[in-house]
């Protein structure tokens, strides 16, 4: 992942610790015709004609902080003994990046998208991996290594994206414990339904999310950043697409638009790509507006360079392996 931007010097000295579920995005594009009936079941049978991997979840976040050219960035996980997990640490083989307690288990499966596409169009999704709760031995090696992380980093980045998953409840309260004996620490928390339950966080979330945590109609995305501030007590960011991204406090509050106008058709990760950047930047110590007006820029930018790559990609003769 390669991103045009003009990087604070600052950065280079930015410690991140990145824990939550690490996944995959497999794209796999399907034959037009289907293949003659299979000799064993007699149903029809499709070609996969190409097929293309990419990182997803707490993955993709850290793949933008390597971007992003941080000093280093600590990865705290579980992934399978599985293809997939070969694959997804693979790719995770970049500049900046620690993998180390990134941990591989047998009683953990790799957390997997698996997106069929026929005629252009994504068919209905295949998901592999583990949905529930690691079991009680995983979460204290998960705890023992996040522990280590923070007292080395800057900034912790929690990252839920399936429910249960990795940050499951029973390890809520936990995390609330962990993050109150790291008080010098600032923990960013990006996670859909675990959020409401974790204490002294910088709060991440899109507005959509927003207006669920509180139980909100409201379409303007400043109002929703100022409600959900005054009801956390604390720093929250909210993004809204083309719209930028809002940050708030109890007391201040402001939205930031992106420098230039990005297609939205394909937006996928740009969430991953915000909180890989507020994560980075808080790292440096700098102000919420500053850290808002960074992330913006970063992930115009961002989907521009994917754009244009998905573009050169398309123009390229296709594999029929």
């Amino acid at each position: 992942m390669t991103v045009p931007l003009a990087f604070p010097q600052s950065l280079l000295r930015a410690r991140v610790a990145v824990c939550g579920d690490f996944a995959l995005d497999a794209h796999w594009e399907l034959a037009e015709e289907a293949s003659a009936p299979s000799i064993e079941t007699a149903l029809a049978v499709r070609r996969v004609r190409n097929q293309r991997y990419e990182l997803g979840g707490a993955a993709r976040v850290a793949a933008h902080l390597s971007a992003l050219r941080v000093q280093r960035a600590v990865l705290v996980g579980a992934i399978g003994r599985d293809p997939f997990g070969a694959e997804l640490l693979a790719r995770l083989d970049l500049p900046s990046l620690r993998t180390g307690a990134l941990l591989r288990r047998n009683d953990w499966s790799t957390l997997v998208y698996g997106k069929p596409r026929l005629h252009g169009a994504e068919q209905e999704r295949l998901d592999f991996g583990t949905w529930t709760e690691p079991g009680e031995a995983l979460r204290a090696l998960l705890l023992q290594h996040l522990g280590a992380a923070a007292r080395r980093s800057d900034v912790v980045i929690l990252n839920q994206q399936v429910d249960p998953g990795l940050l499951g409840p029973h390890l809520a309260e936990a995390l609330n414990a962990l993050i109150a004996a790291h008080p010098e620490r600032i923990f960013l928390a990006d996670g859909r339904e675990r959020l409401p339950a974790l204490r002294g966080v910088v709060a991440k979330c899109n507005a959509r999310e927003a207006r669920a945590f509180l139980g909100s109609a409201e379409d303007e995305v400043l109002s929703l950043a100022r409600a959900l501030a005054q009801q956390r007590t604390g720093l929250v960011f909210v993004t809204d697409g083309e719209r930028g991204l809002a940050w708030a406090t109890p007391e201040d509050a402001e939205l930031v638009a992106p420098p230039f106008v990005v297609d939205q058709a394909d937006a996928c990760g740009a969430g991953d790509a915000a909180t890989a950047a507020l994560g980075a930047a808080l790292a440096c110590g700098v102000r919420p507006d500053e850290a808002a007006r960074f992330a913006t820029g970063y992930v115009a930018e961002a989907l521009r360079a994917s754009q244009r790559s998905r573009t050169l990609n398309s123009r390229a003769p296709r594999s029929t392996s």
